[in-house]
């Protein structure tokens, strides 16, 4: 599973640099991949099998995980202001 916006930090980094683009979030699975293609490109087991159910999960994710990012960057500024 590969997502740009998975770490905390990195989400962090794209709130602070005003980030308002696409994001992405690939994920493979010997379930739906061609049996073929996923011995060549070495995938060994099934992570999920509802290409739908991880959409969404995936979008949910990354929007929660931006949303906290923001609010953790306006609290920051905020401490910065007062102090």
């Amino acid at each position: 599973m590969t997502c740009l916006l998975c770490s905390f930090s990195t989400r962090s980094a794209a709130v602070a640099i005003g980030w308002n683009d696409y994001v992405t979030f690939e994920s493979f699975s010997t379930a739906i991949v061609d049996k073929n293609l996923s011995l060549k490109t070495a995938i060994w087991r099934n992570l999920w099998d509802d290409n739908v159910a991880l959409a969404k999960h995936a979008r949910q994710f990354i929007e929660l995980g931006l949303e906290t990012a923001s609010r953790k960057a306006e609290l920051v500024k905020l401490a910065h202001l007062s102090g």
